[in-house]
Parts: C-alpha cells; sequence; structure tokens
C-alpha cells in the first residue's frame, strides 16, 4: 500500500510575537516548516521499518527564537546539552535553526547529523 498522491504539509508561520516571564514582556519565537512524503513510500514496508520514511520524506523547518527566550530555555536543565551540541546561527539578533531531511540525510543549520 502507497500513498496517494503525494503527501504536502506545509505551516508557513506559526509564532508568539511576545510574552511575559517574571513580569517582563520577551518578544517570542516563530517556526516556518513543510514537509513532503512521495507517494512510493510503502506504508506495509514502513510497518516493519520506520525509517525507510527518511528516504521519502523531504522536511524543512526554520525556528527562530528572541536572544532572551533562548537565554531563558538554555537554563533550563533539558535544554543545555542540546544547546551546546547544537548551537544556533545568529540572524538579525535573532536565534535559529534550520533543520532539512532530504533523501535520507538530516542537516541542521547546514551541519549533517545522520
Amino acid at each position: 500500500q502507497t500513498l496517494n498522491p503525494n503527501t504536502h504539509l506545509e505551516i508557513s508561520t506559526f509564532s508568539l510575537e511576545s510574552l511575559t516571564l517574571k513580569k517582563q514582556e520577551i518578544e517570542g519565537f516563530r517556526l516556518n516548516a513543510s514537509l513532503d512524503v512521495n507517494q512510493s513510500l510503502n506504508l506495509t514496508a514502513l510497518e516493519k521499518n520506520p525509517f525507510l520514511a527518511l528516504e521519502k520524506t523531504n522536511a524543512f523547518v526554520t525556528l527562530t527564537f528572541s536572544e532572551p527566550l533562548l537565554e531563558v530555555i538554555s537554563q533550563q536543565p533539558q535544554a543545555m546539552m542540546p544547546l551546546m551540541m547544537f548551537p544556533p546561527e545568529t540572524l538579525k539578533k535573532r536565534k535559529s535553526y534550520r533543520l532539512i531531511l532530504k533523501e535520507g540525510i538530516l542537516t541542521l543549520n547546514g551541519k549533517e547529523i545522520f
């Protein structure tokens, strides 16, 4: 069984412009994403091996944080290690992550993860 036709999902903009933390207003975040799944993905084979989806899926995600928001996030123990391993790019005083999955290759800010 395969998908018919190609599947496309797009989040053109999901954002939180500002938020209040400890009585201080700070800028928020913005997320843009698109996902395409090739119709040749065999759903029966996918049940046996979920990694098959990587080769048949293209995804582009951009997640941008204000510097103050990322500072708050970076103080959380769960975020410390990932932020050290994968530092964000700086674009116009904002911190940004670009995640791309294409032809089974996953990159984060231009660096191949797997």
